[in-house]
């Protein structure tokens, strides 16, 4: 088995990670895990709420959970 990589624009990367870092401080779980994965795409949550992030159909089940 081969590997692909993916190739990405630096400066790109490097504005996801200082806006990741920076939503972090908000404590909104839902879109620090969002932002996460825009990163790392391949990332899939297995077993938890942020299953709904992974974008294959899930619906998020408890409005509470929901960021505003």
């Amino acid at each position: 088995m081969i590997a692909k990589v993916m190739e990405y624009e630096f400066n790109e990367v490097i504005n996801k990670i200082n806006h990741l870092i920076e939503v972090s401080y908000s404590h909104n779980n839902m879109e620090i895990v969002s932002l996460m994965k825009e990163i790392v795409p391949e990332f899939k949550s297995k077993n938890s709420i942020f299953e709904i992030l992974d974008g294959d159909g899930h619906e998020l089940r408890d409005s509470s959970l929901r960021s505003e």
